[in-house]
């Protein structure tokens, strides 16, 4: 029997679906950043990802796409998070906690060298703080620590109706 590599996705996204109603909106973001790896140059990186939040607690999924590049290389990420809003800091900021695990689709150029495939990415963790802007905009850095990129730093941009 053939293992995949999609299974411990697949658990967050059950365990999520148990959790009550909305009680907040969608939040669409976008983000850009740099992302450090052990045997690479630092990484540019910008991507969406989509905020859903379940529960009274601040648990939320938000799946994630992410471009990395570093001259001839690129890495395109798909990524499952689960976020964990902490603390509020003030009337305007959210503390939260964010995991995530996905694949890695990696290309090399010149094709000369042929260097391509599907890896485990994004597996890490880290935190962020969310900053609103006003009642529909918000500013959120983010740092993350892990494996496939090791260090990312992440600024992200985002809407949704502030409750």
């Amino acid at each position: 029997m053939k293992k995949t590599g999609c299974m411990p996705i697949l658990l967050m996204v059950l365990a999520c679906l148990s959790l009550e109603a909305q009680p907040r909106a969608p939040e669409p973001r976008f983000h850009f950043g740099i992302a450090g790896f052990l045997e690479a140059r630092q990484h540019t990186t910008a991507g969406a990802s989509y905020r859903h939040y379940f529960g009274k607690q601040g648990w939320a999924v938000e799946p994630e796409y992410s471009f990395m590049t570093e001259g001839n290389h690129q890495d395109h990420m798909l990524i499952m998070n689960i976020v964990k809003d902490l603390t509020r800091l003030s009337d305007r900021a959210v503390l939260h906690m964010i995991f995530g695990a996905g694949a890695n689709f990696y290309r090399s150029r010149p094709y000369l060298i042929k260097s391509s495939g599907i890896a485990w990415g994004g597996l890490g963790w880290g935190m962020g703080v969310k900053v609103w802007a006003n009642d529909r905009f918000f500013i959120a850095p983010q740092f993350r620590i892990g494996h496939e990129p090791n260090l990312r730093f992440s600024i992200y941009v985002g809407f949704a109706k502030r409750r």
